[in-house]
């Protein structure tokens, strides 16, 4: 599951919640909050800041 924002508000809440239903999570948030959001579940973090995180090819 892909969680755009989630180092807001609804965002760190989505990414324990889909953690907790089994699945495998992708937080996006900037570079400042990385940690916080791989402490909350995240499988694996994308720093918005370094480009477009849609054209990056992966799924």
């Amino acid at each position: 599951m892909l969680i755009n924002g989630a180092s807001r508000g609804v965002g760190t809440f989505a990414v324990q919640i889909a953690k907790t239903l089994g699945a495998e999570v992708t937080g996006v948030c900037r570079i400042r909050n990385v940690e916080l959001i791989r402490s909350l579940g995240a499988d694996h973090v994308i720093d918005f800041t370094r480009g477009n995180v849609t054209r990056s090819g992966q799924r």
